[in-house]
């Protein structure tokens, strides 16, 4: 069972990759920086040396991170201060983004944001409250939400707007709850894919943007762009970054393709 996920999730990653729906810099073979667009790179848990490997090759080639400030100032088109700028996320809420990645955060000086799923905190593996809240004032982690209990936010009958609406504003309401002097206003679609419904609900419970990970209509984040349609890559495409000790696409999909073969929840 295995194999057939890891070959029908690495056949997912390869069909958008011939469609020309990754940036630029992932496909291409010698790629030039280009200051006005934001590449956005998403993780589930943390595996220690892996996890070091990819923060070292952006601090070797000058890369900084953004918080989610940074972005806000973005996409109202403040022109960027640093010539390298990325984003990191975490989804879900994995007890190893803080135990194992916090310490690595630290030791490059990069920044973060987690989102987190209410319901999930304080289940075996993930985050507790208490976790969540010594992130919070590390200052390497922002929080905000991943709705409420996880579930993909498509509409398909008339009642699940309210259920809709319901995981929305309740998960924004329990994070600030734990974290009084937090604003939750971004939004992550579970599995990446959200819904125009969705957009416009988060909309009406206070959101100012929502995170996907890939969308056939937009490769890259730019200053100007809407902001409830933010697209995102897996942390793999870090590597295909410009700069020094590029890893090729080969190494890459191997890498990707057994690490899914043992199950690892950061695939």
């Amino acid at each position: 069972m295995k194999w057939i996920h890891s070959i029908l999730e690495s056949a997912n990653e390869f069909n958008y990759l011939i469609r020309g729906r990754y940036a630029n810099f992932v496909t291409s073979i010698e790629p030039k920086w280009m200051d006005t667009h934001l590449p956005i790179f998403t993780w589930h848990g943390v595996e220690p040396d892996e996890f070091d490997e990819e923060l070292s090759f952006l601090s070797e080639n000058g890369y900084s991170t953004w918080t989610l400030c940074d972005f806000y100032k973005f996409q109202e088109g403040v022109k960027p201060t640093n010539d390298r700028h990325v984003m990191i996320t975490f989804d879900d809420g994995y007890e190893s983004v803080w135990t194992v990645g916090g310490q690595i955060l630290k030791k490059y000086g990069f920044q973060a944001v987690a989102f987190v799923t209410p319901t999930y905190i304080g289940q075996p593996g993930y985050l507790s409250w208490d976790q969540v809240s010594r992130m919070h004032e590390s200052g390497f982690f922002d929080i905000q939400s991943h709705t409420l209990t996880h579930r993909a936010m498509i509409v398909r009958q008339p009642a699940d707007r309210l259920s809709l609406e319901f995981e929305l504003a309740e998960s924004k309401r329990i994070i600030e709850s734990h974290l009084p002097y937090l604003r939750v206003d971004c939004l992550c679609y579970p599995y990446g894919l959200g819904s125009d419904e969705a957009v416009a609900l988060s909309k009406k419970t206070g959101y100012r943007a929502n995170f996907w990970s890939g969308r056939a209509d937009r490769s890259l984040n730019r200053p100007g762009d809407d902001p409830y349609y933010v697209v995102r890559l897996k942390h793999d495409y870090v590597f295909r970054l410009p700069g020094r000790n590029r890893k090729n696409m080969a190494t890459i999909f191997s890498a990707k393709f057994f690490r899914r073969l043992r199950g690892k929840a950061y695939a």
